[in-house]
């Protein structure tokens, strides 16, 4: 199936942001991004998540969910995958600089607490696909062939919480500065 090729993919994201970074994830930013999916024909919008569902892979990493996790105290698989299209919502340089140096990063981000929680930007062009096809394929049987990968890089087992906090502290000690309290 086709993709997007990643340049087409980034200018749609960066045309839906707003100006200023006080209205991302806005009721604005929000009818930006569906208004631009609810124009693709089917096979552009197909192309656009198969593109989105392999960016949001690229950043399927524990550098970053443990950098998550330090920003929201916890992060839950499914409040990363969340998180990871959030980012995506930021645009492309703000989401390669998050994979590459997330403490140095997200700790920029005056709303990087936020991230895991704008659920309903993570939905759109499925939203926008079954608006137009009430029976099966659903969008997500059409990504199917994507598969589910595990995130990338080790996985750190804790005994307790106090170690949790050590090890995220040592790792993110930006993060940490400006979120844990």
């Amino acid at each position: 199936m086709k993709e997007l090729n990643e340049n087409a993919f980034w200018t749609i994201i960066e045309k839906c942001k707003p100006k200023s970074s006080a209205l991302q994830f806005s009721d604005d930013h929000y009818t930006a991004y569906d208004d631009s999916l609810s124009r693709m024909s089917d096979e552009d919008l197909i192309a656009f998540a198969r593109t989105r569902e392999r960016m949001k892979q690229k950043a399927y990493n524990y550098k970053l969910w443990y950098a998550a996790c330090a920003v929201n105290r916890v992060c839950s698989d499914d409040s990363f995958e969340v998180f990871r299209a959030a980012l995506i919502m930021l645009g492309r340089s703000i989401f390669e600089r998050c994979i590459e140096t997330p403490d140095e990063e997200l700790s920029k981000l005056n709303n990087a607490g936020i991230l895991a929680t704008v659920e309903r930007f993570d939905y759109v062009a499925v939203r926008n696909y079954k608006s137009r096809h009430d029976s099966s394929p659903s969008l997500y049987e059409l990504l199917a062939d994507l598969g589910k990968n595990e995130p990338t890089g080790t996985e750190q087992e804790f005994q307790s919480e106090s170690e949790y906090w050590e090890f995220l502290r040592a790792k993110y000690p930006l993060i940490c500065k400006r979120y844990c309290r």
